[in-house]
Order: C-alpha cells, then structure tokens, then sequence
C-alpha cells in the first residue's frame, strides 16, 4: 500500500518532507546495518533510499544536458557570422545530433526498463510484506485508527504522485519530440536564418538613419553653442553697462552728499557764531545787572546817609542829582541793549517787540531825568521848613518811581535774558540736528565709497581671472563640455537602440504562426 516517490527531498509528498521521515532516517542513521523493526519504518527508509537515487539521476542529466546544449550553443555563435559555412555547420550538427538522439533513445529505453523492473520488485515485495501483515493490522484497526488514516492518505499522495509523473513524462516526451524531429529543427532553422537577414537589413538602414541624425544633432549643438556665446557676450555687454550707469549714479549721490555736508559745516559755522555772540549777549547782560546792582546799594548807602543830616533841601538836592545820575545809568543801560539789538530788517516779532519796549524804557527815563532836573531846580527856592514837607512828599514819590523803574527795567531785562535763552536753545538743538544729519551723511559717504570699491575690486578680480583663463582655454573648456553632451547623447541613444533592437527581435521571434524561438534554458522538475 506504498508506492515510490519520485519527488525531491524537502517538497510536499515527499516522504523526507514530514516527521516520520526524519524519524525513520535518524533510526537508520543510529543502527546501521540493522534490521528495521516494522514494515512502515523498512518502507521510510527504502523511499529514501530511492529519492536519493532519483536526485543523483536527475542532477547528472541536468548537468550533461547543460554542457551539450551550451556545446551546441557556441558552435551556432561560432560559426553563424560565416555565411559560406552555415551549410556544412548544419551538416555535421544533424549528423552529431542524430547520434546523439539514437544514444539518448536507447539510453532511455534502458532506464525505462530498469526503472519498471524496480517498480514490479517494489510492487511485489510490498504486496507480499502487506499479505503477512494483513491480519495483525486488521486486528489492530479498532485499537488503532490512526493507522487506516496514515493509510487513506498515503493513497492519496500515491495517486496524486501518480498523476504529476504522467504528466511530467507526457511534457517531457513532447519536448523531446520537437527537439528532435528534423522538420520541426529545420523550420526553426530556416526561421532563424530569415530573421537574420530581415534584421541585417533593418539594422543597415537603422544604422543610416542614426547617422543622418547624429549629423544633425551635432550641427544643432554647434548652432546652439553659437548662440549661447554670443548670448553671453550679450550678457556681459549689459552688465558692464549697469555697472557703468551705478558707478555714475553712486558718483552723483557722493557729489550730493558732499555739496550737503559743505551745506552743514556752513550752517555749524553760522551757528557757533551764534553762540559766540549769545555767549557775549549774557556776559554784557550780566554785567549790567551787575552795574544796576551797584547803583542799587550806593543809592541805599547815599540814603543811609542822608538820613542823618537834617538838612532837607540839601538832601533833596543830593537826592535829585542821585536820581538823576541813577536815570543816566538806566538810560545807559537800555542803550547798551538797544546797540545789542538786530537791525528791524533781521528781527523777528519777538525781537521787534523787545526793540519797542527798550525804546519806550529810554523814552520814559529821559523824561523822569528831566523832571528831576526841573525838581532840582525847584528846591533852591524853598526855605527849611518847606523842604521837610517836599522831602517827606517826594520821599514816597521816589520809592514809588523807583520801583515802577525798578519793575520796567526788570521786565525789559527779563524778555531779553529769556529771548538770549530761547535764542541759544534753539541754537542747540539746531546743532545737535546739523550734527545728526552730518554723521548720517558721513556714513552714507562712507557707505557709497565701500561699494563703489567692493565693486572695482571685483572687477578687477574679475578681469585678472579672465586674463588668467586664455581665450582658447576657455573655448576647449566649451569644446569639452560639448563633446561629453555629445558622448552622453550618444550614449542614450545607443542604450535607446539597444533597447529597439531588443524590442524588434522579441516580435520578429514572435512573428508568424509556425515560428518559435530557440529556448536554452531548461526548466528544473520539483521532484
């Protein structure tokens, strides 16, 4: 109830491929020579032994098979680009073909015979070891029921194997067959030779038409070589152009910020003059404050005196003729400012209003020293007793006039400080801006002129480059860019033709009904 697996060992159906298997090959392995002790391990290891046997077969045809075909492959080669000896070629290959068939046919029928013989002795050998078992495994059916499945399945693998070596030999037989009918291997060679020529031809004019391309895309490459350098030559027109117009327009933006500056060191001139004079303007105020001051206290040291005498008309006297002297100061004073103050065409409102409250100052003073002047006058002809009346009347009257003059003057010195004030304030921060603008236009001096020599430095780097690159280096630089696009052009299209070659023998092989193309491979059978 076993049969001989012909499949290789590892494969499903095979008897190495399951567990028993190995079991049973490592019992055989550990008591060699011994007697098996069943029969299901005797037939495990006699379908080894059997598969073994089959894969060296199968390993030695594959490898002779192999090396004649490649023989007969290379003499083909060999021997096809010589047109005058394709006739004897084909000759002695159907003589060496026709003995190699008659020896291959007979060495087959022998290994048929062999292998029926084996198969009968198999056959037999296992239905006499089942008629003596037969009993004891039927007795042993209820006890063990596994048995009669090992059993049920190793009849489906003997069928199944059964069929795939039919098959396998019914596929085998039809290859041999056309291999080795003459009129099959004649067509397939008259085929071949068609081929050939068809593509001999083909491959003339496609070799034609590639050079006439090849023609054209080399003049198309020198056109467009062309054309790229004279588009540089334009390139570099244009931007020698532009490098000329920002050269001039940085030289104009210099020339302005130069005429500005020159502008601002005027303007700082003017203003440090200004200063100066402000600066003198406070000093000869102070100075006149300082001189009221000092009239202030010998008016009150020549008061602190007279108030000891008793003598009133002398003091009004004495008194008139201070007063007059201190008008005089007064007067002094205000012209001194007047003589400080711009011409009306140079004054502004302020300024002009300033002019008109000194003028009024002066005005005033000088009609208080001459009404003191008149008073003095007035106190020759009193007697004793009046002149204390007067003294005590005008005593009042000059404290009152003198500090009506001593507010006007204040007032009017006063506007004036506060105008210096405004004046050199204004001065300072129109400074500080001329000074602001006169770093910023510094700078973008500074700024322009690093440009404008960053640039020439860059020409000039430039221009030693190209004198250090030759005209003719630089024209077998572009030559030998050219000729590896060219290179890597052909390149592409040699792989391009290649692959239509390949294209055109896989349809012409595949052309017409009764063609088939040479097949030099072998497929492997899973044993």
């Amino acid at each position: 109830f076993l049969v001989m697996s012909r499949r290789r060992p590892g494969t499903a159906g095979s008897v190495r491929s399951t567990a028993s298997g190995r079991n049973a090959l490592s019992a055989l392995k550990v008591r060699s020579g011994a007697r098996p002790s069943s029969a299901k391990e005797w037939f495990e290891a006699y379908n080894h032994r059997r598969n073994e046997e089959a894969l060296r077969l199968d390993d030695w045809k594959n490898t002779a098979s192999h090396f004649q075909k490649r023989e007969f492959q290379t003499q083909v080669y060999n021997n096809i680009v010589h047109t005058n000896g394709i006739r004897q070629l084909e000759q002695a290959n159907w003589k060496v073909k026709e003995e190699k068939a008659r020896k291959l046919k007979v060495r087959r029928e022998k290994l048929w015979e062999l292998l029926k013989a084996d198969e009968r002795k198999y056959e037999d050998e296992r239905h006499r070891r089942y008629e003596k078992t037969r009993v004891r495994t039927y007795d042993r059916d209820a006890i063990y029921p596994e048995v009669v499945m090992l059993q049920t399945r190793l009849e489906e693998l003997k069928s199944k194997n059964a069929e795939e070596r039919h098959k396998m030999v019914d596929n085998l037989a039809y290859e041999a067959w056309r291999k080795d009918h003459p009129k099959v291997r004649q067509m397939e060679t008259e085929r071949m030779n068609k081929f050939i020529q068809e593509a001999w031809v083909d491959q003339k004019q496609y070799k034609k038409d590639q050079q006439l391309k090849y023609e054209e895309e080399r003049k198309k490459k020198e056109t467009e070589a062309l054309d790229l350098e004279r588009q540089k030559m334009e390139e570099e027109r244009l931007q020698e152009q532009e490098r000329i117009n920002r050269h001039a327009e940085w030289r104009n933006q210099l020339a302005q910020q130069v005429e500005e500056i020159k502008y601002r060191e005027a303007e700082e001139k003017l203003l440090n003059a200004q200063d100066q004079n402000l600066e003198r303007e406070k000093i000869r105020l102070q100075e006149l404050i300082q001189r009221r001051n000092r009239m202030k206290d010998l008016r009150q040291r020549k008061e602190l005196e007279l108030c000891w005498a008793r003598q009133y008309q002398l003091k009004l006297k004495k008194k008139a003729v201070d007063i007059q002297q201190e008008l005089l100061e007064d007067e002094g004073i205000v012209e001194d400012l007047l003589r400080g103050l711009p011409d009306d065409s140079q004054q502004d409102d302020k300024l002009r209003q300033r002019r008109e409250e000194a003028d009024w100052m002066k005005t005033v003073l000088e009609e208080q020293r001459k009404l003191e002047q008149m008073r003095e006058k007035e106190y020759d002809l009193l007697f004793s007793e009046e002149a204390e009346r007067v003294w005590m009347k005008r005593q009042s009257e000059w404290d009152k006039e003198q500090r009506t003059r001593d507010k006007l003057m204040k007032e009017v010195l006063s506007g004036i400080q506060q105008q210096i004030q405004e004046k050199a304030s204004s001065a300072s921060a129109e400074k500080s801006r001329i000074d602001r603008e006169k770093k910023d236009l510094q700078r973008s001096f500074v700024e322009t002129s690093e440009k404008m020599n960053e640039d020439k430095q860059r020409r000039e780097a430039e221009m030693q480059q190209q004198q250090n690159v030759p005209q003719s280096g630089r024209r077998l630089q572009e030559v030998e860019e050219l000729r590896h696009s060219r290179a890597e052009e052909e390149r592409r299209l040699e792989d391009h033709r290649r692959e239509i070659s390949h294209l055109e023998e896989e349809m012409k092989r595949l052309w017409g009904p009764q063609y088939r193309p040479p097949h030099y491979g072998r497929k492997r059978v899973a044993w």
